[in-house]
């Protein structure tokens, strides 16, 4: 998206669980170019928005349009338009490699056999996407903890 063209969009947007509400006429927008911030005491519906932005969840009213839909019907539909949310907590398999990691359930293969070399070389081009120089062989428990952040990231960036 170009720099001043709107990214997001999120206009009167509600949510409740149970008759409760957590969102109430939230509105707000993001261009392309522009870091936005969220920030809230815990229960304040900050992690609410995001599911609603990503697709995971859907709002009661409101409307929601994310770079130029009309919001995600599934988190697959977001990742698949480049939309992807990254967990404060880490979820990473230690005792497999990074791009094993990266690439958890979408290995490349053909009739059935697992093309390695090819998931190293997409592992790669994705580590160097993010500025994370390992070996995508290496195994993630001995990756530091800002290594481990910065895979999260590249996980996000793997359309699945």
């Amino acid at each position: 998206m170009a720099a001043g063209e709107k990214v997001i969009e999120v206009r009167d947007v509600w949510k409740r669980y149970g008759g409760t509400p957590v969102l109430r006429e939230i509105s707000t927008s993001l261009s392309g170019g522009e870091v936005l911030g969220l920030i809230g005491a815990n229960g304040a519906g900050k992690s609410t928005l995001m599911r609603i932005l990503t697709g995971a969840e859907h709002q009661d009213e409101g409307s929601v349009t994310v770079l130029g839909h009309d919001g995600f019907a599934t988190p697959r539909q977001a990742r698949e338009a480049g939309v992807a949310r990254v967990a404060q907590e880490i979820q990473l398999v230690g005792d497999q490699s990074v791009a094993d990691n990266l690439l958890l359930g979408r290995f490349p293969s053909r009739l059935g056999v697992l093309q390695r070399r090819r998931l190293l070389d997409r592992a790669a081009a994705t580590l160097e996407e993010v500025g994370l120089a390992v070996d995508p062989r290496r195994e993630v428990e001995r990756l530091t903890p800002v290594e481990q952040r910065l895979l999260t990231i590249a996980q996000a960036l793997v359309v699945r």
